[in-house]
């Protein structure tokens, strides 16, 4: 129903454990989904998993779809991912449940970057509150940055609406932003914008 009535791409997520997740996957490929995003390193219930990159290769192989994994927090797992067949990787931390000694995935990302030579998205979430955040994620190396609370909290305050004016702000941050260092365009955003401090 949602893909009949949208104007964007529709993807789907599932959770590697998932004892329905081969069924869902098909399913959600069958009904218009163009990417399914296999969540991995938590259940669904939130708890910490190992790592199931059979489910990921099986996915890849069943679906004509985009396979993107989500929860990548290093290089090796990065690069795993890509051998059994994504399409994509988010790094991420799961809303901070998940970590690698402690990192972020902002902290993570420019090696991923770096490590991925292929010409496949890379996509970070983590703390991605305002335009400067998003143009430090896209300096580093992402392709793309999600963001997730500033739009649910315009939608729990206004609905819609504050969905729309949530994302418009960022825009609008991010453009500034932009401009301000002199990087007109996407491509032109390098890590000369972001300067690192010594710990």
């Amino acid at each position: 129903e949602i893909v009949t009535v949208s104007d964007e791409p529709v993807w789907y997520q599932v959770y590697a454990d998932s004892t329905t997740a081969q069924d869902d996957v098909s399913r959600s490929a069958d009904a218009g989904c163009q990417a399914v995003c296999v969540t991995i390193g938590v259940s669904s219930n939130r708890t910490p998993v190992a790592t199931d990159w059979s489910v990921v290769e099986q996915m890849s192989q069943a679906v004509d779809v985009p396979i993107v994994v989500k929860g990548i927090m290093n290089v090796n797992d990065a690069q795993t991912a890509v051998d059994r067949g994504a399409q994509g990787v988010i790094i991420s931390n799961h809303g901070g449940l998940v970590g690698s000694e402690g990192a972020l995935p902002i902290d993570v990302l420019p090696a991923v970057a770096d490590a991925l030579t292929e010409q496949l998205p890379i996509i970070v979430d983590g703390s991605f509150r305002r335009g400067t955040d998003v143009l430090k994620g896209l300096a580093l190396g992402a392709t793309a940055v999600m963001v997730a609370r500033p739009p649910m909290w315009g939608l729990a305050a206004y609905g819609a609406e504050g969905v729309q004016t949530v994302v418009e702000i960022l825009q609008t941050e991010l453009a500034r932003n932009m401009a301000a260092a002199g990087r007109p365009t996407i491509p032109m955003i390098d890590r000369e914008l972001v300067r690192f401090d010594s710990r």
